[in-house]
């Protein structure tokens, strides 16, 4: 348990064949606007480059790469992914994103980047 006295663990959870990543049931039922759904993952690149991550997620997202939060921009409709530019360092780069706990604890992320990069499981 937490200092507020909610319960916390991790545990890993992956994307399905689509690339979904289902957080629901993780956190809670998102009754509480007090919980979240961290998910988190190392990004390696080849190079230093920029590149575009998009979210497609139903709820408001935080996001966080090498511990510096990001700039998310409030969407026009709802339903539009979000798309954040950003560079990426050569090597390894870590990937925070902030999700409420509860149904809707959907994501999906796509970075589209010149050179391919990938993922690492710790």
């Amino acid at each position: 348990k937490g200092a507020d006295g909610i319960e916390s663990g991790r545990r890993r959870i992956s994307a399905n064949a689509e690339g979904i990543v289902d957080a629901n049931g993780s956190a809670g039922d998102g009754a509480n606007d007090s919980q979240y759904v961290y998910l988190y993952t190392p990004v390696l690149s080849p190079m230093k480059q920029p590149v575009r991550l998009v979210l497609d997620v139903a709820s408001k997202a935080r996001v966080w790469v090498d511990g510096r939060e990001l700039k998310v921009a409030d969407r026009s409709k709802p339903d539009e992914p979000i798309s954040i530019d950003l560079d990426l360092a050569a090597g390894k780069n870590t990937l925070l994103i902030r999700l409420p706990a509860g149904p809707t604890a959907k994501l999906v992320a796509t970075f589209v980047a010149a050179t391919p990069i990938e993922f690492q499981e710790r």
